[in-house]
């Protein structure tokens, strides 16, 4: 039947001292200035208690008093541990502004603490201080700057949270919180793991412009999560947006350390923007699981090395070995198919590339997905950088002035490229693009070299500017779309330039000086060739160019063996009085030729009229030497 106690004289009551008197349900301590650990410890019946003068409180003091619903602090200092552990009728307590700490596990599991109210002056929140406080709907804490691992777990209802000051947030601080939408950190420079796990209604972090370090797991499960500041972030750890799977972009332009599986577990992001000038590599596989990812941009490519598998976009994508014999990857394959361990996201369309003025060799091997490349201060493209980038559909490149040889090998779904100022188209550069149908050439190339565009069968007009001086062997070879070539400058032809391109109809080579074997052999629909300065045309340069009626070659002295052989329609040669020498084979089987303009030759080869049927009449005043066989058949 005992309601009250009041003690009047005692200042400091002892451990223990009203231990389990679970009747009284109130206590009057007019003198007491400390309380002792367990003094009320159990006191399930305890309503209200007057300690005005109390300034010290001893471990679990209050713990398990459950019947407490109200309490206004006295002018404690610190608030003890478990002070208030398991008080579960507890709504309401009022801290006084002399508190400047809450100890861990002060206020564990009230679970019907509805708010709380902090001081400017309380300034740090240790462990488990508000745990499982399911009810707790709000949190003030104007002052506090550091909250300590689980000191906010479980409390499943808190909706608003006010921590201007906050700069550090432990371990699960606030994990399994489930009705936070928005969070304000200004002040917070380290969130610990797994702090706003299971945080399933957070949709966003704002404010957070003093972040610097985030750690493993911190926003685990937030599935709502769609925008958080991270723009002074500068480590990245595990997993840190795990299963958010509403989180879509992510910026960190100031991240220098990133872990290798930081973005592991959100297989929803489709942009990352990673833009840090202090950022010197990239570990393995950081793209591993964003199988929607649409959209990147790096300061390098790959893990930062300038050679290796590292120096490749591939390592940040390994998703497991590629059987090296896979037939997909061993066609006219130059490097080793053993490192062929590489493979990106499917729905990846575009990557940037900031920083890097050296894009490495085979640095997007057999990103067979990626539609636009952007290089924003590369100078220098590696050999084989872009092959196999069968969707690729652009890449700016302005600043670059040297393109690898085969870098855009086999990329099919290349349409028109607009060449930066380079002086080097080199060897298979565009080898079987087959898509191209239009390039800009600048007039700083100076020399296209072999197989550059090799069976680029959609391209369809090719203009070759005056500063050209070299084109290399088959570059155009099998355009079988090209109808019209112009060669501006005093360019040779080398071996098979434009062979077989069986459309090609117009040649205009104002001040080329020779044109090589088989230049536009095969090129059945030949029919209009200017050729004005050309001195030399080699062997086979216009073999079977069965539409080819007339050319007139006013500069040229040496016509080589087969040169127009099987040319079918060639009636005559024109302006032939710089000729002087004829190969072998030269006008074999030409059965419309007709022409007489041979007056200056002195030296004609075997065969060189054979079964020319329509050539009636033919003068010769300056021959010298001919064989036996010059007009066979």
């Amino acid at each position: 039947s005992l309601n009250k106690i009041t003690i009047n004289r005692q200042t400091a009551i002892p451990n223990d001292a009203f231990r389990n008197f679970v009747s009284v349900k109130e206590f009057v301590l007019t003198e007491a200035t400390a309380i002792g650990e367990l003094a009320f410890y159990q006191c399930y019946g305890l309503k209200k208690i007057s300690m005005d003068n109390v300034t010290i409180f001893g471990n679990r003091c209050f713990e398990r008093c459950t019947g407490l619903e109200r309490i206004e602090l006295p002018e404690i200092i610190t608030l003890a541990h478990r002070s208030f552990y398991d008080c579960q009728g507890l709504k309401e307590v009022v801290i006084p502004n002399s508190v400047t700490t809450i100890k861990s596990y002060a206020f564990y599991n009230c679970f019907n603490l509805q708010n709380i109210t902090l001081p400017e002056e309380t300034t740090l929140i240790e462990e488990y201080a508000f745990q499982y406080c399911k009810a707790l709907q709000s949190a003030d804490l104007p002052g506090v700057n550091t909250i300590g691992v689980y000191a906010f777990d479980n409390c499943v209802s808190l909706a608003e949270l006010n921590a201007p000051a906050l700069i550090t947030i432990g371990n699960y601080a606030f994990a399994n919180v489930k009705a936070l939408t928005t969070l304000s950190l200004p002040s917070v420079t380290t969130i610990g793991s797994y702090a706003f796990q299971n945080n399933v209604r957070l949709k966003k972090v704002i404010d957070t412009t003093e972040l610097v370090t985030l750690n493993s797991y911190a926003f685990q499960n937030c599935y709502e999560l769609s925008s958080i500041d991270l723009s002074a972030l500068t480590t990245i750890s595990t997993r840190v947006f795990e299963s958010c799977d509403s989180l879509h972009t992510i910026e960190l332009p100031a991240v220098t350390s990133f872990a290798s599986d930081a973005l592991r577990g959100n297989t929803r992001i489709e942009y990352v923007h990673i833009t840090s000038p202090s950022l010197t590599s990239l570990p393995a596989w950081i793209f591993i699981d964003n199988h929607y990812l649409r959209e990147i941009t790096l300061p390098f490519v790959g893990g930062g090395a300038a050679s290796g598998n590292n120096s490749r976009m591939g390592w940040l994508f390994n998703n497991g070995s590629v059987d090296g014999t896979d037939p997909r990857y061993l066609a006219n394959q130059p490097w080793d198919s053993s490192s062929l361990n590489f493979l990106p996201q499917k729905t990846l369309e575009k990557i940037t590339i900031i920083r890097q003025t050296t894009i490495p060799a085979q640095a997007f091997l057999n990103f067979s997905w990626v539609k636009h490349i952007v290089l924003e201060d590369a100078t220098s493209i590696g050999n084989n950088a872009f092959q196999n980038c069968t969707m690729l559909k652009d890449v700016y490149m302005d600043k670059v002035t040297l393109i690898g040889s085969s870098a855009f090998q086999n990329c099919d779904g290349l349409e028109t490229v607009t060449l930066p100022r380079i002086a080097i188209i080199n060897t298979n550069t565009f080898y079987d693009c087959n898509s191209l149908k239009s390039v800009v050439i600048p007039d700083s190339v100076t020399t296209i070299n072999e197989q550059a565009f090799y069976n680029c069968t959609a391209l369809e007009k090719v203009s070759i500017p005056a500063s050209v001086t070299t084109i290399g062997k088959h570059a155009f070879k099998l355009c079988t779309a090209l109808t019209e070539a112009t060669v501006a400058g005093a360019a040779t032809l080398l071996e098979g330039a434009f062979r077989y391109c069986r459309n090609l109809v117009k040649v205009t080579m104002p001040k080329a000086i020779e044109i090589g074997n088989y230049a536009f052999g095969q090129c059945v629909s030949l029919s209009n060739v200017s050729i004005p300065l050309v001195r030399k045309i080699l062997d086979y340069s216009f073999q079977q160019c069965t539409e080819l009626t007339q050319l007139a070659i006013p500069s040229v002295t040496e016509l080589g063996n087969y040169t127009f052989q099987e040319c079918s329609q060639l009636i005559n040669l024109k302006e032939t009085d710089s000729l002087t020498t004829i190969g072998n084979y030269t006008f074999q089987n030409c059965r419309t030729l007709s022409s007489d303009n041979f007056g200056s030759v002195t030296k004609i080869g075997s065969y060189v009229f054979e079964n020319c049927d329509n050539l009636l009449v033919i003068h010769l005043p300056a021959v010298t030497q001919m064989t036996d066989t010059t007009f066979r058949n």
